[in-house]
């Protein structure tokens, strides 16, 4: 069976919400990707990308990613993040995540 994909990535810029509408037209996945070294971008997933997909997608299949996970022991990362008082999401918060928002899939990857 042939499969067509097209990714579409946004990076959450307001002024392409309506062009992001646009794209949902044929989707029936949807990926919910982050950073563990961006809290934001974790926190965004809730707030703002799964309120959006919920109301134009209600059926699709949800796949939540967490990337850079490679990193969660890189020292130097860590730092970085605690010099902005700040820590990677941890793994619990990823599972409880996943679980409250009863996404499809979840994974862990690598950026490299």
């Amino acid at each position: 069976k042939e499969i067509t994909a097209a990714l579409y990535g946004t990076s959450g810029q307001e002024d392409l919400a309506k062009l992001r509408e646009l794209t949902y037209a044929h989707a029936t996945i949807v990926i919910l990707h982050f950073s563990i070294f961006s809290p934001s971008s974790f926190s965004d997933i809730s707030t703002k990308w799964y309120p959006e997909i919920k109301r134009f997608l209600p059926n699709a299949t949800k796949i939540l990613i967490a990337d850079d996970v490679e990193s969660r022991h890189n020292r130097s990362l860590q730092d970085k993040l605690q010099a902005l008082n700040r820590k990677p999401v941890a793994r619990k918060a990823i599972r409880e995540l996943y679980r409250r928002l009863y996404l499809d899939a979840f994974f862990e990857c690598s950026s490299y």
